[in-house]
């Protein structure tokens, strides 16, 4: 279904730019009589479509963009769609960046986040899987498969991995590794010898190096996922001797800045 995004007031002059709708600034000139067209763009999915009417006024081309481009609610519904993302994954993009844009979190963190296109789809991203939002997260990952750069700044949200172990997800464990998003402790190779998830447990040991601990060899053996146990004895034998890890949502961060 269609959705009206909003209404721009657009002069011939814009077809120069970079992008259809937005690009490279024009460069101010004189004011001058001419055509205007007022626009209405209706978004479906990535693909837009117009109509319109004419009218003779009185205004600069540099004005026009600067109006334009200075429409927060307007550039931020065409910038959603500039890029191919779906209508769905657009609006759950859009709201986060609304949330963060009013989050009571330090000013140079939520401009870091803002600043990069990159680290706030990781943000997202990690979110959704925090939230166990697995549907949203894939939709996410099949539209932009590649692009994400991990925050910076700690949060419990941050340790993506090991939320998709406790899902039982080799698809987001192999993702969120390879793209190097979200952070991993021994928690998620005990959760998957806990579930007898051989194939994450196997991945985890393969191609990171927090290893388990002896709660992972204990749960596996309790609840008779011999395959995993004895992969941990061949591949981890000296993890047996360690402790299991502070889960990393209880470390001590303000209320405010964990639900960010």
């Amino acid at each position: 279904m269609r959705r009206l995004i909003g209404h721009a007031l657009l002069t011939r002059q814009l077809d120069t730019m970079q992008s259809p709708l937005v690009g490279r600034a024009v460069a101010p000139c004189a004011q001058t009589q001419r055509s205007v067209t007022f626009f209405t763009a209706a978004a479906s999915g990535s693909h837009f479509s117009f109509s319109h009417s004419t009218s003779t006024t009185t205004m600069a081309s540099g004005d026009v963009a600067f109006a334009v481009l200075t429409n927060g609610p307007l550039l931020d519904s065409i910038l959603s769609y500039q890029h191919g993302l779906s209508q769905g994954v657009s609006k759950i993009v859009m709201g986060y960046r609304k949330k963060t844009k009013h989050a009571l979190v330090c000013k140079k963190q939520k401009q870091a986040l803002l600043a990069s296109p990159d680290m706030f789809r990781a943000y997202v991203l990690l979110k959704l899987i925090e939230k166990k939002d697995v549907r949203s997260a894939k939709a996410l990952m099949a539209e932009r498969p590649t692009g994400y750069t991990c925050p910076s700044f700690e949060g419990g949200y941050l340790y993506g991995i090991n939320t998709a172990a406790q899902l039982r997800d080799t698809a987001l464990v192999t993702f969120l590794h390879k793209q190097n998003v979200g952070k991993c402790t021994k928690h998620a190779l005990d959760t998957a010898a806990s579930n007898g998830d051989y194939e994450i447990a196997e991945f985890l040991v393969m191609n990171r190096d927090e290893g388990c601990s002896l709660a992972g060899f204990m749960l596996a053996e309790k609840h008779g996922h011999t395959k995993v146990l004895e992969f941990l004895r061949e591949h981890r034998p000296r993890d047996q001797n360690k402790c299991p890890p502070v889960d990393p949502k209880f470390s001590l961060l303000p209320t405010w800045f964990v639900n960010l």
